[in-house]
């Protein structure tokens, strides 16, 4: 059984926020597109690894890049706007030459491989480099590191698993 692939389209707005306190956020992207809206719930990696390919792709073809951020046209029947939801597994992305846009692909986290959804929709390249510095400043934004031992310091308290500066004699 082929998994169900709803298509957004090109998207008016994406949207990377946090959700909560550093530490115990929930990471969310919105999107906006001109078949109706989507919100995937991902993992702070996932909104890191997102931003990193999509810097990438932003400095791979921002020169070359003919396609400026554009409100989409046309409109679809309210009963036909969809509204999706779904905590994501995986993301794919690639370029698609002959509208000289971007296609990200987000499919759902499911125990069962044959009901598990997919959600497809376009960006432009300006889209990209905002969202990739969008996602960094979200991603940054969370707990402080540890100088000792690079580990992630709750706002209350933090021990070092194992002190680095033990001497060995």
């Amino acid at each position: 059984m082929m998994q169900p692939t709803y298509y957004l389209g090109i998207l008016h707005r994406i949207i990377p926020t946090a959700i909560g306190d550093p530490g115990e956020r929930t990471f969310l992207l919105h999107l906006e597109g001109i078949r109706g809206t989507a919100r995937l719930w991902l993992e702070k990696e996932q909104l890191l690894e997102l931003a990193q390919a999509s810097q990438h792709m932003y400095e791979l073809f921002n020169a070359t890049s003919s396609v400026e951020t554009q409100t989409p046209s046309g409109s679809v029947k309210e009963e036909d706007q969809l509204d999706f939801e779904c905590r994501i597994g995986k993301f794919s992305l690639h370029h698609e030459p002959e509208q000289d846009l971007f296609i990200i692909e987000a499919n759902e986290i499911s125990d069962e491989t044959q009901s598990r959804k997919a959600i497809e929709f376009l960006v432009s390249v300006s889209q990209l480099g905002d969202l990739s510095s969008q996602a960094f400043r979200i991603c940054a934004a969370g707990r402080t590191y540890c100088d000792l031992c690079g580990l992630a310091m709750d706002p209350d308290f933090h021990m070092c698993p194992q002190p680095t500066w033990v001497d060995d004699y």
